[in-house]
């Protein structure tokens, strides 16, 4: 599931159940970033997750940054980043935490925006 957030954008899947072994353990999840201060930043709003250290994969794998964490973890995670929402624009409200997301994600946030609203006409 792809998790795009005032704090960043996330790729959230299972997790393997030994490193490497291909099999999935549906109680563990993996959070992955392209940009490690977008990890960071949701570390540090739900703060359980910093019990579990960011991890830099392996050269050639999609998604350089990862947290590895027990489902019941990043599910709670998730509930809160959605419990939190007081804006009525997620752009902008994602615009005010430029300095953690950067500037490339708040351009890329906006092209994102145009190639969905194609699908609506």
């Amino acid at each position: 599931m792809w998790l795009v957030t005032r704090l960043g954008m996330f790729s959230v899947v299972l997790a393997d159940s030994a490193p490497g072994s291909g099999r999935a353990d549906p109680d563990k999840m993996m959070i992955r970033a392209r940009v490690r201060d977008h990890l960071e930043a949701l570390q540090a709003e739900h703060g359980p997750l910093s019990a579990f250290p960011i991890v830099e994969s392996a050269a050639g794998l999609d998604y350089r940054w990862r947290i590895i964490a027990p489902k019941t973890e990043v599910v709670a995670a998730i509930a809160s980043l959605v419990d939190g929402i007081d804006y009525r624009n997620f752009k902008g409200a994602a615009g005010q935490n430029r300095s953690v997301v950067g500037d490339d994600y708040i351009t890329a946030l906006h092209a994102v925006w145009v190639e969905f609203r194609r699908l609506q006409e």
